[in-house]
């Protein structure tokens, strides 16, 4: 164990040293490590954004807006992780991003592909006023997903520069 700065909390802590995150393993228990560990995350990544849009609607908001993170301060945490751990860890930040995305795309809001599922079924139940109010929604999700999204950018940079 290593005494480094932990980039999730700002705190130095005992970190595992780069041995811990690699092990030999024959390819078999790799391929059922993968799907095991793909299974956990996606649990793991639904829960938490549930309780993510739970605390956003809530009097615990605050819990949500620092559990985000925009392309820069990500940047910042691939790099700690780089440092201390290699290339590995690059590639398992990766998969995990990569995981979020997927399970946030799916979410039922108009701009994403979830909510254009949804859209879709709505139409085929309801018919064709569906395609007269479906550019307002989309239009006006899209929007507020940006101005989110600008917020949390606002948030890391002033973040960064108060440090």
């Amino acid at each position: 164990m290593n005494n480094q700065f932990n980039f999730w909390t700002g705190n130095k802590k005992k970190l595992p040293s780069r041995a811990a995150f690699y092990k030999s393993i024959n390819i078999f228990t790799s391929i059922k490590d993968a799907f095991d560990h793909t299974y956990y995350y996606t649990e793991l990544t639904i829960k938490e954004t549930f309780k993510f849009f739970v605390n956003l609607f809530s009097p615990n908001y605050q819990k949500s807006i620092d559990s985000t993170a925009s392309p820069v301060m990500i940047s910042v945490i691939s790099t700690n992780l780089f440092n201390q751990f290699g290339f590995g860890s690059i590639l398992w930040i990766m998969a995990l991003i990569s995981l979020s995305l997927a399970v946030f795309n799916i979410l039922p809001i108009p701009a994403l592909d979830g909510g254009r599922i949804v859209l879709v079924i709505l139409e085929k139940i309801f018919g064709s006023p569906i395609k007269k109010i479906e550019p307002y929604l989309v239009s006006s999700t899209y929007v507020v997903l940006l101005m989110f999204m600008l917020f949390i950018f606002g948030k890391d940079i002033f973040t960064l520069i108060k440090k």
